[in-house]
């Protein structure tokens, strides 16, 4: 299994997450799947994978962003 990490900003409430995308090699079957904000729930995009995506807050010096 290959994990892949990547971070955004979030562009309706200007937090910062973190995706991951866990690539387990399924064959075939790559979808379009949206990039939501953990914190607010909009969307930011999309990805065409086959894998599945998980978004995480980012948080600074132990203070929620």
């Amino acid at each position: 299994m290959k994990v892949e990490k990547s971070s955004y900003t979030c562009t309706a409430c200007g937090k910062n997450f973190s995706i991951s995308i866990l690539n387990a090699g399924f064959p075939g079957g790559k979808d379009r799947e949206s990039i939501n904000c953990p914190w607010c729930g909009t969307e930011n995009g999309t990805i065409i994978t086959s894998g599945i995506i998980t978004s995480c807050r980012e948080e600074k010096g132990g203070d929620i962003r």
